[in-house]
């Protein structure tokens, strides 16, 4: 997989296209003025080269280190790890992480405009290029569908993780600052429906095969691991089957790694989209997470809760986490990427978003809902049987649906906020969480499933509400 910074040298208007972008897209997301410059557009999209490269660009910036992680880079695994049962403080002392930790947000909470505030850049990014794509009357129709179908991705991605931690969000399809900066939110129900519509959109305009080396930019099969995972949530399990096994089915390019620790490296079997940092081999979660030498406390650390869930010779529990033992304390930390710092010669790491695990596991659940017990089963021996783990022994339909919750909470653990929307989705976050945080040190309400809106864009947009108990 080339780095998306190999790809685009040279493209001096594309740069001045997405300088514009990202000097409104900073500002209040309800204060954007229009671009001065609109000719920039236009050129950008009038060849292939330049239509391509903007469109990356949504992806460099996305993963871009920041002062705080955000939904691309790894903050969806940190901050739902540390707001639920996966990860708790040790070496960090920062304020803003605590309050995640504590259950104790407010909407001045720096990570809180970090996600915002990077997700709707994103989205005016996105919605820039498929305007530009779609008024040019240069680009041939197959650039056209499959810049389009990217973009449409792209966007579903972004609202479908701001709808999981604030619910209901401004609904921004265009890039018309008038009527932008004064949204009110929409219902959650209206942007999942927009999120499917955009997937499936995109998966009728994108090809099956990656156009580039590597599994960098999304096809027809990214589009269906994101709506098989939805439709998993909206209790569609037929659904959910139909779209997880064709991608399960498509076993030429997508296959489970025989090696537990080749998983989250480039070129996996296993990755269906993988971005790779472009400042380096590290992702930010092992930048973070992965502390500095053998006597250094980690920044976080698993939980005794979750750390008591491996079962006994889990290679994943082998492989996935390390342990840095301080005056005969054991601090066990997450160690799915092993890059701390990337120096040449060692493996690149990419953010995985997707793989086959977890589709595997979608399927598993669907058919246990539907009653289909042994293929069930099958499908959840498969993911077992990597890890080292012998087959399953639930065997009737309430204790498989159990057993597949379990395997996700460990093979999916501190990966993009799975933990966050599992228990969210059985609706078993609200009764967890009233005996966990107090344990933590903090007080639980039924309100908390939703974070805060942040308070720059409750100040600077007079149509837009809080969340309840905030």
């Amino acid at each position: 997989m080339k780095s998306f910074k190999h790809i685009l040298p040279g493209c001096l208007i594309v740069c001045l296209f997405c300088s514009i972008l990202m000097i409104t897209g900073c500002r209040k997301f309800v204060e954007l003025d229009p671009p001065k410059d609109r000719l920039s557009s236009k050129v950008v999209f009038s060849d292939s080269a330049n239509a391509t490269a903007a469109v990356l660009g949504i992806y460099i910036d996305a993963i871009s280190n920041k002062q705080y992680p955000d939904i691309f880079n790894g903050g969806l695994t940190i901050y739902t790890g540390l707001y639920t049962d996966e990860l708790k403080m040790a070496g960090s002392t920062d304020q803003y992480e605590t309050e995640f930790y504590l259950n104790n947000l407010n909407e001045k909470n720096s990570v809180i405009w970090t996600f915002w505030r990077s997700a709707y850049l994103t989205l005016y990014k996105a919605n820039a290029c498929i305007e530009g794509i779609e008024a040019s009357g240069t680009l041939g129709q197959h650039v056209k569908d499959r810049l389009t179908g990217e973009t449409k991705f792209v966007r579903a991605f972004m609202y479908y993780n701001l709808h999981k931690v604030f619910g209901a969000v401004p609904l921004a399809l265009t890039t018309d600052f008038a009527t932008n900066a004064s949204m009110p939110r929409d219902p959650a129900n209206k942007v999942l429906d927009q999120v499917v519509a955009d997937l499936e959109a995109a998966k009728e305009l994108l090809p099956a095969t990656y156009p580039t080396e590597g599994r960098a930019r999304p096809n027809k099969y990214t589009v269906i691991a994101l709506l098989a995972r939805i439709r998993l949530e909206m209790g569609n399990w037929e659904d959910a089957e139909k779209e997880a096994s064709l991608l399960i089915n498509n076993s030429d390019t997508y296959a489970l790694e025989n090696n537990i620790g080749n998983v989250f490296l480039r070129n996996s079997r296993e990755a269906i989209w993988q971005l790779l940092p472009p400042d380096g081999n590290q992702t930010v979660e092992g930048s973070r997470i992965i502390p500095l030498n053998e006597t250094t406390i980690p920044r976080y650390t698993l939980t005794d809760w979750l750390w008591n869930d491996f079962e006994n010779n889990d290679l994943r529990q082998q492989e996935w986490t390390r342990t840095n033992t301080i005056g005969n304390i054991p601090f066990n930390y997450p160690y799915k990427y092993k890059v701390r710092r990337g120096v040449a010669g060692q493996p690149a790491e990419p953010y995985t978003v997707f793989r086959l695990a977890e589709t595997i596991l979608i399927r598993a659940e669907a058919r246990a809902r539907l009653g289909n017990v042994d293929g069930a089963k099958d499908d959840l021996d498969l993911v077992r049987a990597r890890a080292g783990l012998d087959p399953t022994t639930a065997n009737d339909q309430s204790s498989l649906i159990d057993a597949v919750l379990k395997e996700r909470r460990i093979e999916l653990f501190c990966e993009f906020g799975h933990r966050f929307t599992d228990l969210k989705r059985t609706n078993r976050l609200d009764a967890l969480m009233n005996i966990i945080t107090p344990q933590k040190g903090g007080a639980w309400k039924t309100e908390y499933t939703l974070l805060p809106l942040p308070y720059e864009q409750i100040e600077a947009n007079p149509f837009l509400t809080q969340n309840p108990g905030y």
